[in-house]
């Protein structure tokens, strides 16, 4: 009786040990699941926030898609065909201004500016 007592008391022992393997395996697992659900609402906070930011772009961009389909790009060319022509005209007028210009009668004009202020200028740094 003692050998069926011994082989008792070790198949006790292994079913003891094999228990406690195995609830260490499963407090591990339920430890690992916990931390690793932590971390998967973490992701899905993020997930929805971006999925949040893409709904905001893809208002954006059906309001922009809107607003293009609106413009009447005939008209818009041809206003900017004739905004360029009235600058060429304007630029064409200066230019024909500047060579009409008479660069000797200028220059005679601020010698004699010149020769008013000088005497001025003069009188007036003696109050100084």
């Amino acid at each position: 009786m003692d050998s069926i007592e011994k082989k008792r008391l070790f198949w006790t022992r292994v079913t003891a040990l094999a228990t406690v393997s195995l609830l260490v395996v499963v407090l591990a697992t339920i430890v690992g699941m916990a931390i690793q659900w932590n971390t998967l609402q973490e992701d899905f906070e993020h997930l929805n926030s971006m999925v949040d930011t893409m709904n905001d772009l893809a208002d954006n961009l059906t309001a922009v898609s809107k607003q293009l389909s609106q413009i009447e790009w005939e008209d818009l060319a041809r206003n900017i065909n004739q905004t360029a022509e009235k600058a060429q005209a304007g630029m064409d007028a200066a230019i024909t201004a500047i060579d009409s210009l008479d660069i000797a009668t200028l220059n005679e004009a601020i010698a004699a500016l010149r020769d008013i202020i000088e005497p001025l200028a003069r009188f007036f740094n003696v109050f100084r």
